[in-house]
């Protein structure tokens, strides 16, 4: 089974030479694939790194955004240049084990999205009590019991993507402009395709986080908004 990695980066330059060596030699171990990062416009040192790793390694594509475009949005220019059979995405903040990879890897075959559950989560108490209402939101507007639907390390087959991508620009609606990750587990679950598996899950090591006060508020008015237009053209997915 071929793999596309994609890693959206901005202004990560303290982790995200590690993180691509440590996905680089896990992936190593498979017979085929790629890794792309979407450099969103990174404003440190980030640039530079990933133009140095992309000569040193050759599975290794770095894409850019024309404008800080926000996480979704890179996503899904990562998936829209993805060319392998499964598409794996986690974030380049070092939160993750690259060997965690392995726990979905060896589930693949068991449903169309395979998402790592994050388990002794610490982040900071407003990104829990967020998490919690984006979750009791989905209970009740889809009758979906989902641990952690917003975790971003997740393996999904490509052609998943692609219907959710074509059914929602049927109705006009930009998967970007919601969160891709909630999104993906909904539709997954809505069938039965979703499997979560725990993983481990560190706190960030620069304690920072591009989202947060007003900025992180919009970004939860947004999601709640693209529930309600994802909830519309929910029984097309089925």
């Amino acid at each position: 089974m071929s793999i596309s990695v994609v890693l959206p980066v901005y202004n990560e330059e303290s982790t995200i030479e590690k993180v691509l060596r440590d996905y680089n030699r896990e992936m190593q171990k498979l017979p085929d694939f790629e890794m792309i990062v979407v450099d969103d416009c990174s404003v440190d040192s980030t640039p530079g790194i990933l133009a140095g790793l992309s000569r040193e390694l050759p599975s290794l594509k770095v894409l850019k955004t024309d404008v800080n475009s926000g996480h979704g949005a890179s996503l899904m220019l990562g998936f829209a240049n993805a060319g392998k059979q499964m598409i794996f995405y986690t974030d380049s903040d070092e939160c993750f084990r690259a060997d965690d990879f392995w726990k979905l890897y060896n589930n693949r075959d068991k449903a169309a999205l395979i998402s790592g559950c994050r388990v002794n989560r610490k982040d900071p108490a407003e990104r829990i009590i967020i998490s919690r209402i984006v979750k009791l939101f989905i209970k009740i507007m889809f009758g979906i019991k989902i641990t952690d639907p917003n975790s971003s390390f997740k393996l999904i087959r490509k052609q998943h993507v692609l219907s959710i991508e074509t059914t929602l620009r049927k109705h006009g609606i930009k998967t970007c402009t919601m969160a891709p990750s909630i999104v993906f587990s909904i539709v997954a679950a809505g069938k039965n395709e979703l499997l979560e598996v725990p993983v481990e899950y560190f706190p960030r090591k620069n304690n920072r986080s591009c989202l947060r006060g007003l900025k992180l508020l919009k970004f939860c008015i947004t999601g709640l908004w693209g529930l309600f237009l994802l909830k519309s053209v929910m029984p097309e997915m089925r």
